[in-house]
């Protein structure tokens, strides 16, 4: 098995093709992802961020190897490459199906229970970026202005607001 992986073998063969396909549609999938795809879930988004870009950058990989493997470089051409890149490939594919079925809705329920309160660990600050925000109750109205009519017709234009 070590010497066949550690020789050399010239050309394409149908392993080289398949592959080559496999890496241009991780490559293709994964730029998509990264560069166009939106979503309104920071959660998910953040998810789909971090694919796309691990899969562009193994897509890209492979096909660099399977490029410097036409070439017939001699240490280059071995089949090991192939083999451990195709390897990092389905170790990211697995774990990025592991984190979108277990540690991805546990995420997602987090911040469904935390929405409307201040997130535990999570930095909120004033306008001005003074100091963090505490739960705190909205301040009291202002008294209707009786002074004049320019003042009376400011109080009216910010309670239509």
């Amino acid at each position: 098995m070590l010497n066949y992986l550690l020789s050399v073998h010239p050309g394409f063969g149908p392993l080289s093709w398949l592959s080559m396909l496999g890496w241009l549609i991780a490559l293709g999938i994964g730029a998509y992802l990264y560069t166009i795809w939106q979503e309104r879930n920071p959660v998910r988004a953040r998810f789909l961020r971090r694919f796309g870009l691990g899969s562009s950058i193994l897509g890209a990989a492979g096909l660099l190897l399977l490029a410097l493997k036409a070439f017939r470089l001699p240490y280059i051409s071995w089949p090991i490459w192939s083999y451990l890149a195709a390897l990092a490939t389905l170790i990211f594919m697995a774990w990025a199906a592991w984190f979108y079925s277990q540690r991805l809705p546990r995420l997602l329920a987090a911040g469904v229970r935390a929405s409307g309160k201040v997130a535990r660990g999570a930095r909120t600050y004033t306008s001005n970026g003074t100091r963090p925000v505490e739960a705190r109750a909205p301040a009291p109205p202002r008294p209707v202005a009786t002074t004049g009519r320019r003042e009376a017709r400011r109080d009216k234009k910010r309670k239509s607001r």
